[in-house]
């Protein structure tokens, strides 16, 4: 009986010991979930403001096309190529 009952406390440390883990586990997990959560916030405001600038430049692009068609003197086709390298030196290029 003394050795069922010492069998039986060692099988039961093991599983406390399991669900330890398992809790510790769950824990971490949940931590790591609510960090993903934050960053997938971040990221949407991100994605919405470069929508938002994505926008603009392309309006930006439409005006400047309308306007390349409709000028055709040398003053207004030199301030133009600078809005032009202003918009490029914008988005990278």
């Amino acid at each position: 009986m003394d050795e069922m009952r010492r069998e039986l406390t060692l099988r039961l440390e093991v599983v406390e010991a399991i669900v330890k883990k398992n809790s510790e586990d769950i824990l971490q997990n949940t931590e790591g979930i609510r960090k993903n959560s934050e960053d997938i916030r971040k990221n949407s405001e991100q994605i919405r403001l470069n929508t938002e600038e994505l926008a603009r430049h392309s309006e930006e692009l439409r005006r400047i096309a309308a306007m390349l068609e409709r000028k055709s003197d040398q003053a207004s086709l030199i301030a133009l190529e600078k809005r032009v390298t202003a918009l490029e030196k914008h988005v990278g290029l």
